[in-house]
Order: C-alpha cells, then structure tokens, then sequence
C-alpha cells in the first residue's frame, strides 16, 4: 500500500524535539516494515523544506543545505535503503 506524507508527519518525524516525533517515528517504522511505501508531492518537499529550516520555529532549526537523498531514495521507493533522518 502506499500512504501519502503530509509535511506535519515530516516535520514530526525529523524535528526531534516535535511533540509527535517519537509517534511519527514508530509510525514510520511500522509502514516500512510492513513493505507500505511512502509517496510525498513536491510541493509537500518544499513545505518540508521552508518549516525545517525556519529558526523562528525550532530551537535547532536544520541547514538549508538539507541532504534529501533519505527522502528521494526511500519515500519515492527509488533506492530502497532504510529510512535515517536526514541530520
């Protein structure tokens, strides 16, 4: 099955100190164990992309110079490698 990814799961996911980061986590985790895939439009990316970086949001907001080859490679199903964050 595959599950479409909204840009709060992202950021739930990614930003450690997110209220829902370890539930996200484990969802994540139960969906690809299960062999579901993940698929995230590119106007969700970008989304991602503007929170994640936004020091106005977050304590340790990432670099803008973001590697998002974990998203391409396992969300798209394109490389088939197991899920990291991508800090």
């Amino acid at each position: 099955m595959t599950h479409g990814a909204d840009t709060s799961f992202l950021v739930a996911f990614e930003i450690q100190e997110h209220a829902q980061h370890a539930a996200a986590f484990s969802l994540l985790e139960k969906l690809l164990a299960q062999k579901d895939r993940i698929g995230v439009t590119p106007q969700v990316l970008a989304e991602f992309v503007h929170v994640v970086t936004d020091g106005r949001r977050f304590q340790q907001p990432l670099s803008v110079a973001l590697d998002l080859t974990p998203i391409y490679g396992v969300m798209f199903n394109a490389g088939g490698t197991p899920w990291r964050p991508i800090r």
